[in-house]
């Protein structure tokens, strides 16, 4: 429209009025060709310039809407001075804010796991409190009567023995009433401590109540746990301890 405005204005409104007849040279054609052809080019190219600016500034849209908020635009998409300029910084003010959400979310994120890993945590050690005896740090009856009925199956399921023995300490209210209740306690945690020297690693020692323990013996023999029962009954003795223990077993 340009170089047909610009043609009708130079050329044939002039020779109008000069001369009342429209005429124009060959010269004023080719040059009029030439215009013709450098403005239809350069339309073309503004206008695919244009379509890819757009498609571009789609794409980095349908990234923005599925989540990939690292997406960054060109320094030559932000800086124009078109539309396509002013679409493509307000698309990067979109994305910056979509990445300070994302930084914000990740890091609540990453406070959550932290906070769900401690509280996993305690909760095993909660577990394992409530299945431990505070006094000696030995499994309590809790614990023993959820391991005995499983260990009974394997046992029978795999042709082993097992072997129990029950410790009660004689008399021990008695010791309680002459050395008071702190200086007993003493007494009942150097007897139990002297246990593990007999007792496996993978057999079970259990505060069963009071003054009472008891003592799982897995894949043993008879005569082992009849040993392990004697080195327990004279512990008392060897100790210098103020009291006796009464012991029975089963195999």
């Amino acid at each position: 429209l340009l170089v047909l405005f610009y043609l009708v204005s130079e050329y044939i409104f002039p020779a109008l009025k000069e001369t009342g007849e429209f005429y124009i040279s060959g010269d004023d054609i080719s040059l009029a060709i030439i215009l013709t052809v450098f403005s239809c080019l350069l339309g073309f190219f503004l206008a695919l310039d244009i379509i890819k600016g757009m498609e571009r500034l789609s794409n980095k849209v349908k990234k923005l809407s599925s989540g990939e908020t690292k997406e960054r635009l060109s320094p030559h998409e932000l800086s124009r001075k078109d539309e396509i300029g002013i679409i493509a910084n307000n698309i990067e003010i979109l994305l910056s804010s979509a990445r300070n959400h994302t930084d914000k979310l990740n890091f609540l994120v990453a406070e959550l796991e932290e906070a769900k890993k401690k509280i996993q945590e305690l909760v095993i050690k909660l577990n394992d409190f409530a299945l431990m005896d505070e006094l000696t740090g030995f499994f309590n009856r809790k614990y023993l009567d959820y391991r005995l009925p499983s260990e009974i199956r394997r046992a029978e399921l795999n042709g082993k023995k097992l072997g129990f023995i029950m410790l009660d300490v004689d008399n021990f209210a008695g010791v309680i009433q002459k050395d008071g209740e702190e200086e007993s306690i003493n007494y009942l945690q150097k007897l139990a401590w002297k246990f593990p020297e007999w007792i496996r690693d993978y057999d079970v020692i259990a505060r069963f109540g009071d003054d009472e323990f008891a003592f799982l013996l897995l894949d043993v023999s008879y005569e082992k746990v009849r040993e392990i029962a004697e080195k327990i009954r004279k512990v008392p003795q060897d100790l210098n301890l103020p009291f006796t223990v009464s012991l029975g077993g089963a195999f």
